[in-house]
C-alpha cells in the first residue's frame, strides 16, 4: 500500500512539474489521495478481519429473515389447511 501510495504521489509530482496540474489541481489531488490512505489505515486497525464479521452478520440476519419469512408461509398454509377441513361437508 506504501508502495502504490509513493508511486501514486510520483506520478501527481511529475504532471505537475510538466505543467498539467496546476497548483490548486495537485494540492487537492495530493490532499484526497493522503486522506484516503489515511482512511484506508484507519478502516484496518478498526475492523482487522477484513469486514469478515460483518460479513458473517449480515449473512445470519438474512438466514433469520428468511426463517420468519418461512414460518409465515408454514403458518398460513396450515390455517387455510385447517380451515377447509372445519368447512367440509361430511354428509355427502
Amino acid at each position: 500500500m506504501e508502495s502504490d501510495l509513493a508511486s501514486e504521489l510520483e506520478r501527481l509530482s511529475k504532471l505537475h512539474n510538466e505543467g498539467s496540474l496546476s497548483d490548486d489541481e495537485f494540492e487537492l489531488a495530493k490532499h484526497k489521495l493522503l486522506d484516503q490512505a489515511l482512511l484506508g489505515d484507519e478502516l484496518k486497525q478498526r475492523d482487522p478481519y477484513g469486514g469478515v464479521i460483518r460479513s458473517y452478520v449480515a449473512f445470519r440476519i438474512a438466514l433469520m429473515i428468511l426463517g420468519v419469512i418461512i414460518f409465515i408461509i408454514a403458518l398460513v398454509l396450515v390455517r387455510s389447511h385447517l380451515q377447509s377441513l372445519l368447512n367440509f361437508n361430511f354428509s355427502n
